[in-house]
């Protein structure tokens, strides 16, 4: 009796394996497919109201690869981008989720492009029609109380070749980060972490502009 009881939990342990590694590998098949990337630009485009651009996806069960992302300003792709990434790479380990840890293996962005504009009518460039309605207050209580839940943890974050500018039209006011390099090691909310940034800020406020370089080990 025994013998058969751990053959048949050798059995399930088994086809429980395979049936991931399976869904995992046929993820990665299909997202690389033309219809896959059609699909995720179209859903995109709808939630933004924009034109949207994607080179290539790969997405896996713990994993989410993205190269040449594009968010076309208002008017299309001729009006220029609001936001680019180059590359884009993203696992999580599904093993600590289950023990109530959200544990992040890594987050790589390689040139990230981000124009943030506040216009003379005071409103942003990146304020969705979509994203206008309140949630639901028991959508709220959901989010806290997951967030509060769940711990969060980080091996590795790196964000290099990154460039974000901001123009108030109302303050007159434009804020430029380039050459971002940040690298971020065994990140956590509750304890001490290892940080790298290396940045050059410039800043420009009725017509005095003013330069300076940011590093941090």
């Amino acid at each position: 009796m025994t013998r058969k009881w751990v053959k048949r939990i050798v059995v399930v342990v088994l086809s429980v394996i395979i049936f991931f590694v399976g869904i995992h590998f046929m993820l990665r098949v299909l997202s690389g497919t033309q219809w896959a990337n059609r699909t995720v630009t179209e859903k995109l485009a709808a939630m933004t109201g924009r034109d949207v651009r994607l080179g290539r996806l790969d997405l896996g069960l713990n994993r989410l690869e993205i190269e040449n992302f594009a968010l076309a300003k208002e008017g299309g792709f001729e009006q220029g981008t609001d936001a680019q990434v180059n590359h884009l790479y993203f696992k999580i380990s599904w093993l600590h989720l289950l023990h109530g840890d959200i544990r992040i293996v890594a987050i790589r962005i390689d040139g990230l492009v981000l124009h943030v504009v506040r216009n003379a009518q005071g409103k942003l460039n990146f304020e969705f029609s979509q994203q206008d309605q309140e949630p639901a207050a028991e959508e709220i209580a959901a989010e806290e109380t997951f967030n509060f839940s769940l711990g969060l943890r980080a091996k590795e974050l790196a964000l290099r070749n990154t460039h974000i500018s901001y123009r108030d039209e109302v303050e007159k006011l434009r804020v430029e980060i380039k050459d971002v390099d940040l690298w971020v090691r065994d990140f956590s909310l509750d304890e001490p972490f290892e940080v790298r940034l290396n940045t050059s800020l410039v800043l420009q406020a009725t017509g005095q502009e003013q330069i300076c370089q940011l590093g941090l080990v």
